[in-house]
């Protein structure tokens, strides 16, 4: 295999018969150049087209190692930079750690990887960072494992085989390495690795084998977003469910892109960054907000700087993006706090709620509300409620009780308007004289103990004596 030089058309692009995937090469090509180097930093370039982007985004104090193929991830509100490519002394990977505290707004340096390199994935887990793969130059299969306590690395059980390239994220206390590339091209395949256990196990493969993707998690589901399969970069979204070990094909990007990065706030998944090749190689400041509850895709503001081989973390609400290249290194380091997403309204609808006698049983009270929350209830008159998930009404006396419902709401949803319903309790109709005043009450009755025509309705008693 001999080296190829830099070209500015193609990257991470695997045709069909090539020995080598490109993974990180210096410089861009494309169906038109030569096959594939060994995996290699990226190279200064000057002089291409830069997507200048806007929006509210704010810069923050940069990295103090400019760098791009790094991995980023968050433990413990502190951002992890670490790993990648640099033109600091020459091209070359790197194994360096840098932490940003967002709340001091200061940079830290700490103990390098063990395996310099780049174009690999990182995730943690229960606090400890995990680094998966990569190049160096060879593609690699190493993990490394990083305890924040003790500022300390360990090495872990290799993947199964090297790739690099590949989206790596945790969930529910797993590990999962999804696509990436080797040296026959792109991949599909998933492994996910137990650190309980120190081994990995093969998953369901995705539809479409890419690298340069990015992967996520929301709401228990794992989403593969975007890469670059044979021919170029692509808008594919797929969808994994651990507990059915199956992948589900979701809406596309609205922009087909590689070598980006995401984050997740407020249960939308935010694709970041990358390049596109149409119509021609372009570095992006494009964001783009996915909603898995309506399946939808929003443009939200972009970068404003665009780049590639990007990193993004999400400490406390707020969305990071570390590093990258565009005609050099980067060290830049902005933040995006997207807005809360708009709370749905609700209502309460009652179920029946008949009059009753004094003297009946407790009931169930029900009311629902159209967000699925739990409803609450109170009452006033002669009658109580209690409960926690079902609600029992108990009668105190006769007279008129209300029940009313209320749904306080939460982070989705406005508190529903307060709903009443009332009921009429009646009074017993005795069976005869004793049976009235056991509940405190009278009746009038004849000499003969049969009642008048007012067939035997109490009235309260009235301590006469008589």
């Amino acid at each position: 295999m001999h080296q190829v030089k830099p070209t500015r058309s193609g990257r991470l692009l695997a045709l069909a018969g090539l020995s080598l995937v490109a993974l990180a090469q210096s410089g861009c090509r494309d169906s038109r150049d030569e096959p594939f180097a060994p995996v290699r930093p990226r190279e200064l370039r000057p002089g291409f087209n830069v997507l200048p982007g806007s929006g509210s985004w704010t810069g923050k104090g940069p990295m103090p190692t400019a760098r791009h193929y790094l991995g980023v991830t968050t433990i413990g509100g502190i951002l992890y930079a670490l790993g990648g490519g640099s033109n600091v002394g020459g091209s070359h990977w790197v194994g360096t750690l840098e932490t940003y505290d967002a709340a001091a707004g200061t940079w830290a340096t700490k103990a390098s990887m063990p395996t310099a390199r780049g174009v690999f994935g990182v995730a943690a887990i229960n606090g400890i960072l995990y680094a998966v793969g990569g190049a160096n130059p060879g593609i690699l299969a190493t993990v490394e494992a990083y305890d924040p306590a003790t500022n300390t690395w360990t090495t872990k059980a290799s993947l199964p085989a090297p790739r690099a390239g590949l989206g790596v994220t945790a969930l529910n206390g797993i590990l999962y390495a999804v696509g990436g590339g080797d040296n026959t091209g792109p991949l599909a395949k998933m492994e996910a690795y137990d650190p309980t256990t120190n081994t990995w196990t093969t998953k369901a493969s995705m539809s479409t084998a890419r690298f340069g993707l990015t992967v996520s998690v929301v709401n228990g589901i794992l989403y593969s977003v975007g890469g670059f399969d044979k021919v170029g970069p692509v808008a594919t979204v797929e969808a994994y469910v651990p507990a059915t070990n199956t992948w589900t094909t979701m809406s596309p990007m609205p922009t087909a892109r590689s070598e980006l990065t995401s984050g997740v706030v407020n249960g939308f998944l935010y694709a970041v960054g990358g390049f596109t090749v149409t119509p021609t190689f372009t570095p992006l400041a494009t964001v783009e907000a996915y909603d898995p509850s309506t399946n939808t895709w929003t443009a939200t503001p972009s970068m404003p700087t665009a780049r590639y081989d990007v990193g993004a973390s999400v400490v406390n609400g707020v969305l990071y993006a570390v590093g990258g290249y565009n005609d050099h290194d980067l060290a830049t380091l902005e933040a995006y706090a997207p807005a809360p997403p708009a709370k749905a309204n609700q209502t309460i609808t009652f179920g029946p709620l008949p009059n009753q006698t004094f003297g009946a049983s407790p009931f169930t009270v029900s009311a629902t509300a159209t967000s699925g929350l739990l409803v609450s209830f109170s009452a006033s008159g002669p009658c109580t409620v209690a409960g926690s998930t079902a609600f029992t009404v108990t009668l105190t006396g006769a007279g008129t009780c209300t029940i009313t419902a209320d749904q306080n709401g939460n982070a989705s949803f406005n508190a529903a308007p307060s709903v009443s319903r009332s009921f009429t309790i009646a009074r017993p109709v005795p069976k005869d004289k004793n049976d009235c005043k056991k509940g405190g009450w009278e009746a009038v009755f004849r000499a003969d103990g049969s009642p008048f025509k007012n067939q035997g309705a109490c009235i309260k008693y009235v301590n006469t004596g008589e």
